[in-house]
């Protein structure tokens, strides 16, 4: 059947993809093989625990002080100057009415997409939630586990702004 035909179709494209790395093992003295070792944390390099280029940690950490020294007036420094307000616009939040009324203006293909958008996001993060779970188990040396508490909010991103989806 053409079914019967596709799978053997991928199964041995799946084959030969896999082919020569295994061809490959299998020529290699048994000396060479990669093998699973336990390492210490003082043994990783020091790169394993910088997730961030520095120099973009530098300018993060430079914007982080400025607001907190300079509270509103340093994030609209830094909002204006990366373009996300208009300069000398002071206005960064917006309340509901505000929100229902700009979506409400807002074309309906545009309408569509954004109530698209936020049901993906909405069946992510419930799927999320789900899967999420308080857990413990022995392990050697004691117990290793995670806790679920409630928090007062939580952030959830969803590409937009500079990025439109």
């Amino acid at each position: 059947s053409d079914a019967d035909w596709a799978f053997t179709r991928s199964l041995v494209s799946v084959t030969l993809l896999l082919l020569p790395p295994l061809l490959l093992v299998a020529a290699m003295p048994s000396s060479d093989l990669p093998t699973l070792r336990i390492i210490k944390a003082d043994q990783l390099p020091a790169s394993c625990f910088e997730p961030v280029d520095p120099q973009a940690r530098e300018q993060a950490l430079a914007m982080i002080e400025d607001v907190k020294a300079n509270k509103e007036d340093g994030l609209l420094k830094h909002a204006w100057r990366l373009g996300d307000l208009p300069s000398g616009d002071r206005k960064y939040t917006v309340t509901r009415d505000e929100l229902r009324a700009a979506f409400e203006a807002a074309e309906p293909s545009l309408q569509g997409l954004l109530e698209r958008v936020a049901a993906r996001v909405r069946t992510f993060a419930e799927a999320q939630r789900a899967s999420i779970t308080t857990v413990s188990t022995e392990i050697e040396g004691g117990a290793a586990g995670q806790q679920v508490v409630p928090v007062s909010s939580a952030g959830c991103y969803a590409p937009g702004g500079r990025y439109p989806l």
